[in-house]
């Protein structure tokens, strides 16, 4: 947050720092570092809006067990939506939604952590993409060929699970659940369990993790509630007595 701060938006980015997940905050900091590299001085985080209907009903509820009123409640900010500028600020631009996947504007270097033997096996494997660019190749180069290797190999596969799994590819092939950013074992929940009357249309299925599914939802820790992708409401860490000790619309903290 420092990074992109100033002093006529520092006290909002502190407040929309304390109400979203490091990793959605991260994001949307890289892209207010780009609009700042072009030449916008002050850049304000996304501005809270008002859920829908049906999601602020879903709130209120999970508010009532929380023993807390909804007038308590800040607006939240729903992903991919922008709200108008306020008009003291007309100026100040707006972070747009942001894409599946950002470049880090600052980074010059990646790390990758690996085991000896996988190390060896990438060393080998590099060493062969710059033998196949002439011996002159720089490593990023030799990254790329491998890459673009990849998904040329793998990319009717990549059509194919994408049109088998509508589901996964709409949540970017990644846990839903607030704060979670696990990319295996994914499993399409039913927001409204089927066995509740439930059904398959793609607005009451939500991508989850095998361990927030099976330990989290269906163990009675985790309720998740609503239209996906945009409007689910989760109840966390639910106690005994069936109260949560945080509710999230999305991924942002509400209580």
């Amino acid at each position: 947050v420092a990074r992109v701060a100033t002093p006529p938006t520092c006290e909002a980015w502190i407040a929309y720092a304390e109400k979203t997940t490091v990793d959605k905050l991260q994001r949307v900091v890289v892209e207010a570092v780009r609009l700042q590299e072009q030449g916008h001085r002050d850049v304000l985080p996304p501005l809270p809006i008002e859920p829908s209907p049906e999601t602020q009903a879903l709130l209120d509820e999970a508010l009532a067990r929380m023993g807390r009123t909804p007038d308590s409640v800040p607006p939240c900010a729903l992903p991919g939506t922008q709200a108008a500028t306020p008009e003291s600020e007309p100026d100040l631009p707006r972070v747009p939604s942001l894409p599946l996947q950002v470049r880090h504007a600052s980074s010059r270097h990646m790390r990758i952590r690996l085991s000896s033997d996988l190390y060896e096996m990438v060393n080998r494997t590099l060493r062969m993409a710059e033998v196949a660019l002439g011996g002159q190749a720089t490593r990023s180069q030799c990254i790329e060929l491998l890459l673009n290797h990849f998904l040329a190999t793998w990319a009717t596969e990549a059509a194919k699970a994408a049109r088998e799994h509508p589901i996964l590819e709409r949540d970017s092939w990644q846990c839903t659940t607030p704060g979670c950013t696990y990319r295996a074992s994914m499993h399409g929940h039913h927001l409204l369990f089927q066995s509740q009357g439930g059904g398959d249309e793609p607005g009451n299925q939500s991508t989850v993790c095998a361990c927030h599914h099976l330990q989290g939802i269906h163990a009675g820790r985790i309720r998740a509630r609503g239209q996906a992708p945009d409007g689910i409401v989760w109840e966390m860490g639910i106690r005994p007595d069936g109260v949560p000790t945080r509710v999230y619309l999305n991924d942002t903290l509400v209580a």
